[in-house]
């Protein structure tokens, strides 16, 4: 087997700015942990309702999040610096299948849940929006059936 990756033109989410005023929504605020000792990082909650809790977070770090979710790469357009306190309450509905822990089931969707996509915009104030950009592609070069010793 011969591969290798490759960055081609397709399918993204740019993660942008929602609001006219160019403000955040009210569950990314600007954080005042210290990332250097260890306060910082991500949680993500699965459940009917998903929970996301960010503490220290980049935009960056939250567009590397959402591209894990919807499986999709996701791009931030943001043009926001500096680290966020974020708290997102989504629907599981649509996500990408994410790991479930052994002896657990998949939980059902929420419909008292908005989506991600509406979360993202009422909760954070930001907006995932189909695009096209840059993603990494595995290019298989060469296949060929073991040859016996």
């Amino acid at each position: 087997l011969s591969l290798h990756h490759e960055r081609r033109e397709g399918s993204v989410y740019a993660l942008g700015l929602a609001r006219p005023d160019r403000k955040p929504g009210p569950q990314l605020r600007p954080s005042n942990a210290e990332c250097e000792q260890n306060q910082c990082g991500m949680m993500l909650g699965m459940g009917p309702v998903v929970m996301l809790h960010g503490t220290g977070q980049t935009t960056e770090g939250l567009a590397n999040a959402f591209s894990r979710l919807t499986d999709r790469t996701v791009i931030d357009r943001t043009g926001l610096s500096g680290h966020f306190d974020v708290e997102l309450r989504f629907s599981a509905e649509g996500l990408a299948d994410l790991p479930v822990p052994p002896g657990l089931d998949r939980p059902a969707p929420s419909d008292d849940a908005p989506s991600i996509f509406t979360a993202v915009q009422e909760q954070l104030g930001l907006r995932l929006e189909s695009a096209r950009g840059p993603v990494d592609v595995l290019v298989i070069e060469r296949a060929a059936l073991p040859i016996p010793d």
